[in-house]
């Protein structure tokens, strides 16, 4: 099979789905084109130094039973950015990259956001905890995140029903326009994380997550009428006692808001998990505590918060 692929002096449009083992070469500009859909089966690999561009309404979505390994090298990280012009280069320029995975989630027939609705390929979950989406590692993603629809948005980074198996290291994602990394249930663990510039949250939880986050620096440049914070935290909206319960270990974290930035930390809707070690500043509220069920779990030891420096603005 081949892909739909254009070579353009040097580079090299890519659209529809991919299947079998891919790899894109270090030596092209692979511009993506639409929604680029990694097939159940298949396994694209991404070599060191390889640049990748998105063109408006494109994104690049690992489907559940695919894998990416997207593992550059810290003097030759992989870049996924816009196809724009630079110095015209803008948050929300492209979609963003997903990984969907067979981990363990809280919402039944669960479907991603910035998938059209209907299309099997957004579907995330599964009972495997140990399951992987692939590896990323030394990756930044920048100028993502643009709306599907209304309410609807792709973010930096998706990952959905990822577990455990799935490595995530080393990654920045920089101005995206809706969350920076947003993790939809599943096990998967993060390590050295820097987010920047999201025009919404920088990290968003949801829907069972159960995984950790050690090793994250979040800094926040864009006032917003979205209320951005450094973390939003939920368990299911309107199903705030829905099991799994989000319970990630999250620790050893610097966020860094700026004027016009709300909460540094929203727990909120049942989220469990232990919020240790970090700085928070700059932000409006240091943390906040909503819902009935986040007190319940606060106050049983479910969710436990400490050894945390709070400086609100």
């Amino acid at each position: 099979y081949q892909p739909l692929h254009q070579l353009i002096a040097g580079k090299q449009v890519v659209k529809g789905s991919l299947f079998g083992n891919q790899t894109w070469h270090a030596s092209t500009t692979w511009i993506l084109d639409g929604i680029v859909y990694v097939e159940a089966g298949a396994n694209l690999t991404i070599e060191p130094g390889t640049r990748i561009e998105g063109r408006p309404g494109s994104a690049l979505v690992i489907t559940r039973d695919a894998n990416l390994f997207s593992r550059g090298q810290e003097a030759a990280p992989i870049v996924f950015t816009s196809n724009q012009p630079e110095g015209s280069r803008a948050a929300g320029d492209w979609g963003g990259v997903v990984m969907l995975g067979n981990a363990p989630v809280n919402k039944s027939n669960a479907q991603i956001e910035g998938v059209p609705h209907g299309d099997a390929r957004g579907a995330f979950g599964g009972d495997d905890p140990g399951s992987s989406c692939g590896i990323m590692e030394y990756t930044r993603i920048e100028f993502a995140g643009f709306e599907v629809y209304a309410n609807n948005e792709l973010n930096g980074l998706t990952l959905g029903g990822c577990g455990d198996g799935t490595i995530v290291r080393h990654v920045q994602a920089h101005r995206a326009l809706d969350d920076g990394i947003e993790v939809f249930g599943g096990t998967v663990d993060l390590q050295h994380i820097v987010i920047t510039g999201a025009g919404d949250d920088s990290l968003d939880w949801t829907d069972g997550w159960q995984g950790k986050l050690q090793f994250a620096a979040v800094r926040s440049t864009v006032p917003s009428s979205d209320d951005p914070r450094g973390i939003e935290a939920d368990n299911r909206d309107g199903e705030n006692d829905k099991t799994p319960f989000s319970s990630p270990s999250v620790s050893n974290f610097t966020l860094v808001g700026t004027d016009g930035n709300q909460q540094g930390i929203l727990l909120r809707r049942g989220t469990q998990g232990n919020i240790v070690n970090g700085i928070v500043t700059g932000y409006a509220t240091g943390i906040d505590v909503d819902n009935p069920q986040t007190f319940t779990g606060f106050s049983d030891g479910d969710l436990v918060i400490e050894s945390l420096l709070l400086d609100t603005a």
